[in-house]
């Protein structure tokens, strides 16, 4: 009897307990279906909150939000929530936190640990962002630091590539990405320098357009060109070609028009004969200088400049002679050579020079003096030659069997009309400004002359 009272009273006291235990565990799962265990929502312990405080504790989080931007010897600059008018959206995102806990599990679930990080949607005002960024950058008290370009300078005979250099100009667009993407993590500070927020130069020592630059500033180094004048020779280099070189600020590589033009204009007015004095010596055995007249070299300044930029632009090494728009018979100083006319107005006697021998030599009657039609002196060129043709002017027609123009319309025919050649008939009975030759001599120059030849005359 007594073992049985007991055992009622155990058992009474057990079930007395069991409904204790479950009537607790059923308050324990009531509370933690709209509450949360042992969970941590963005870093926060959400132990024993509902969805609407975990929402309202988030909110109040964000809605006090400020990101602190410094930098190295800066005053720290911040920017709050409000600045930028910043807004997030939970959305149901809570709410989905909170289901996928078990609230018949809270007591399991109380021993393990839960953490979640919210997807933040976040809302920013563009333009306050963009205004806030401009106090900040207006706002620095240093020395500002512009970015330099990577340079391209000339060096011991070739063109290297001088390295860029790194200021301190904040860029606006890479700052005002950093403080959102800042907002969207709910990060508390942003360092410019470490975040590298700075400008960076357009241009630097990697970049194709320095490169390319570069490779072709060389490449137009490598031009030469070696001139012949006869004896005489102009050699350009890149100790010249290098001074008419430039970049501009996107690495287009130019040459300079004008500075060649410097150089082939030089060249004309050191190796051009054309009108130049000359010195010679004449068949009495005089040396006279004579200047004047259309013979001679002249060069082709416009075309010279063009084939030798051509030739700069493909880095070639040449040896040539200048183009030239009127050649003589020979180049240097002395363009006249051993083949020539010579014709001493005063003494009115002509000799005609083919390869250093005297093929002919006459008297010769030139223009007339006193009607102003004096040969004029001057080195002039054969420009051709013709047989029987007539001689046309104002007021004559005179037939000849040999003519061979030097001068325009002035040239060396015979004259049939005239029996006597030299004295002093040219001064008062002289000719248009023809050479009148007698015939012999004009049929003996004909017959060994060519296009070309020089004509001197002198008084």
């Amino acid at each position: 009897m007594c073992k049985n009272k007991k055992r009622q009273i155990v058992e009474k006291k057990g079930i007395i307990l069991i409904c204790i235990f479950l009537i607790i565990y059923a308050a324990i799962t009531i509370f933690f279906r709209t509450h949360f265990y042992n969970t941590t929502i963005d870093g926060i312990n959400m132990f024993g909150k509902s969805v609407e405080d975990a929402k309202d504790i988030i909110l109040y989080k964000l809605d006090n939000y400020c990101v602190e931007i410094y930098e190295e010897d800066q005053k720290t600059q911040y920017i709050t929530g409000n600045d930028i008018g910043l807004k997030y959206d939970l959305e149901n995102q809570i709410e989905n936190i909170k289901d996928k806990e078990n609230p018949f599990w809270c007591i399991a679930g109380m021993l393990k640990h839960n953490s979640y990080e919210t997807d933040n949607i976040v809302s920013i005002d563009k333009e306050l962002l963009g205004k806030s960024v401009d106090k900040i950058i207006e706002s620095r008290n240093k020395n500002i630091i512009e970015n330099e370009n990577a340079k391209i300078d000339y060096n011991d005979g070739e063109y290297i590539v001088v390295d860029e250099k790194y200021g301190n100009i904040i860029d606006k667009n890479v700052l005002e990405e950093k403080i959102t993407e800042a907002i969207e993590e709910v990060e508390q500070e942003i360092n410019i320098e470490k975040l590298n927020c700075y400008a960076k130069p357009e241009y630097t020592s990697k970049s194709k357009e320095v490169v390319q630059a570069k490779d072709t500033l060389n490449k137009y180094l490598c031009a030469k060109v070696t001139y012949s004048f006869g004896n005489e020779k102009e050699i350009l280099n890149k100790d010249q070609i290098h001074n008419w070189l430039s970049v501009d600020d996107k690495y287009e590589v130019d040459i300079d028009d004008e500075k060649v033009k410097e150089y082939v204009k030089a060249l004309a007015n050191k190796y051009n004969t054309v009108g130049k004095e000359r010195e010679f010596t004449t068949s009495s055995g005089n040396k006279i200088k004579i200047s004047g007249g259309s013979y001679g070299n002249k060069i082709d300044e416009d075309f010279e400049c063009a084939l030798l930029i051509d030739t700069i632009k493909k880095g070639k090494n040449i040896s040539k002679e200048p183009e030239y728009s009127q050649k003589a018979l020979y180049t240097g100083k002395n363009d006249i050579g051993n083949t020539y006319v010579e014709i001493d107005l005063s003494r009115q006697h002509l000799w005609f020079y083919k390869g250093g021998t005297l093929i002919t030599e006459g008297d010769i009657v030139s223009g007339n003096v006193n009607n102003n039609c004096a040969t004029p002196s001057g080195i002039y060129s054969l420009a051709y030659k013709q047989k029987d043709t007539v001689l046309k002017g104002q007021g004559y027609a005179s037939p000849v069997s040999f003519w061979m123009p030097f001068n325009g319309g002035i040239g060396i025919h015979d004259a049939s009309w005239r029996y006597t050649f030299g004295g002093n008939i040219y001064v008062s009975n002289g000719s248009h400004g023809c050479i009148n030759a007698p015939y012999s001599l004009a049929n003996t120059i004909y017959n060994n002359i060519d296009s070309g030849t020089p004509i001197i005359c002198y008084y």
